[in-house]
Parts: C-alpha cells; sequence; structure tokens
C-alpha cells in the first residue's frame, strides 16, 4: 500500500499548529493515531502533498513509512491556464482597476474570512476592486461585505475564466496542507499574497509575498504593482502528468522492494 498523507487532523479539523500546541499539550488527534495504525501496519511508503504536511505531523511525534516522498498537487491544466488572461498593461497604466480575487470551497473561519472582513474596510477601492467565490461561514452573509463581491461557488470550468480575468489572488488561510485554490489560481497566472506559515509558502515560492498580518496586505500590494510581470513569470506548478509519474516512480519502488 502507497500511502498518500495529509493534514494533520490535530492542525485541518482541529485548528491546534504542532509548532505552538504540541509544545505546551501532549493531546493528540484520535483520528491521526489511526491514520499511523494504518500507516503502521499496510503501508510500503508515505507520500505527503506538501513538505510542511510532513513537518507538522513528524512534529507531532508521528512516523511515516519509509520512504517518504512529498509530491505537490495538481490541477487540470486544460482547464485552469494562463492563457488569454486579463492585461496587466491597462492596470499598470491606470486604465482599470487592479483586480483581486480570493476562493473557498470550504466555509470555515480558517479561510481567511476575519482577513477579507479587515480589506473589505481598509482597502482603497477606487484602486481596486475585489471578488470573493465560494461558500461564506454560517455567520458571513454577502451582505456583511460593503466593497468584496461575494459569488456562489462555481464549477471549475465557470471558475477558471474568471480566475483570468483578475490580477493578483490573496491566500488568506491559515494551517493548510496543499490548497487547489491556491493552485488553481497560479495555474491561472495569478501571482499571489499569502498567509504565512503553511503549504502557502512551498506552492507560491518567489511568484508572490507573504504576510503575518492582513495590514501588511496594503504595502506587499503596492510592491506587487512594482515588480508584478516578474513574479508572475516565476510561477511554477506541477501538471497532473508530472504529478502521475512521481506516484508510479514510488509504486515501482515498492513493487521492486
Amino acid at each position: 500500500l502507497v500511502h498518500r498523507l495529509d493534514g494533520p487532523y490535530y492542525c485541518s479539523r482541529f485548528g491546534k499548529d504542532p509548532r505552538i500546541d504540541a509544545f505546551k499539550d501532549p493531546w493528540r488527534a484520535k483520528e491521526d493515531d489511526r491514520v499511523y495504525e494504518i500507516n503502521k501496519e499496510f503501508a510500503c511508503a508515505s507520500i505527503f502533498q506538501s513538505k510542511w504536511s510532513y513537518d507538522m505531523n513528524v512534529m507531532l511525534g508521528y512516523k511515516p513509512k519509509e520512504p517518504v516522498t512529498i509530491i505537490n498537487n495538481a490541477v487540470d491544466h486544460t482547464i485552469f491556464h494562463n492563457r488569454s488572461r486579463i492585461d496587466w498593461a491597462s492596470a499598470a497604466s491606470g486604465e482599470r482597476k487592479i483586480k483581486i480575487i480570493s476562493t473557498s470551497w470550504s466555509n470555515h473561519e480558517r479561510k481567511g474570512f476575519a482577513h477579507f472582513k479587515w480589506l473589505d474596510a481598509n482597502l482603497d477601492f477606487d484602486k481596486y476592486e475585489y471578488t470573493f467565490i465560494g461558500n461564506l461561514p454560517n455567520a458571513y452573509s454577502p451582505s456583511m461585505f460593503e466593497h468584496i463581491k461575494c459569488i456562489e461557488p462555481l464549477t471549475s470550468e465557470d471558475l477558471a475564466p474568471i480566475l483570468r480575468d483578475h490580477d493578483i489572488y490573496i491566500a488568506a488561510s491559515e494551517l493548510e496542507p496543499c490548497s487547489n485554490a491556491l493552485l488553481e489560481a497560479l495555474n491561472s497566472g495569478l501571482p499571489t499574497i499569502f498567509r504565512d506559515g503553511s503549504g502557502h509558502n512551498e506552492l507560491v515560492g518567489d511568484a508572490g509575498f507573504k504576510y503575518d498580518d492582513p495590514s501588511e496586505i496594503p504595502n506587499l500590494l503596492e510592491r506587487m504593482e512594482e515588480t508584478y510581470l516578474e513574479l508572475q513569470a516565476r510561477i511554477k506548478f506541477m501538471t497532473i502528468a508530472e504529478a502521475t509519474d512521481k506516484y508510479m516512480a514510488v509504486y515501482k519502488k515498492c513493487l521492486t522492494a
């Protein structure tokens, strides 16, 4: 069994950060314990979708079956691509507003909604326009945002051209192993401002800027405007075919071990 692992549940379900909580609270999620019982009994190899996910699991004391391989997620490049993108020059010249977008299928608070609220109240909306596509937490409604346009979840086919019609992606979620929403944006050619401290760092790399507090974002947007095309050229991602090859290499190792 090649065992693909992510999480851990300690982070994704319970919102705890091993870098902070594990040292003051020995508690571990029973779901994670069960995952590693299966891993120990049946796995011949382990795959993690990000180095961050691997590190968080190991920090909790888990020992995934060797060999361990990191293989990031990939999205359908026939749908999410950067062809026929909106022209950045028209925004850089001031002919139109700079278009920012965030997306989230999950409606969990950890997806960054408090940060979106801060941005709604503090961004210069004479200069920017902002779209959010996805599910809102139960405590939120589109009317709570004065400036950010909220759109209900869309199919991939409907979402992809909207991503290509925006300039900058903001990934505000926390404790995120390997965000498919972020990968869709990167595949669509959007430099990204992202919340520090999760799998976002690996996926964005040098194609954007990290932040800790949303009050940092206005200055980061200005920096991004100055180096937009350079950042866009640095976007890297893995295709589904490349991810498949990496998975097949792990399977072959198990079969020949």
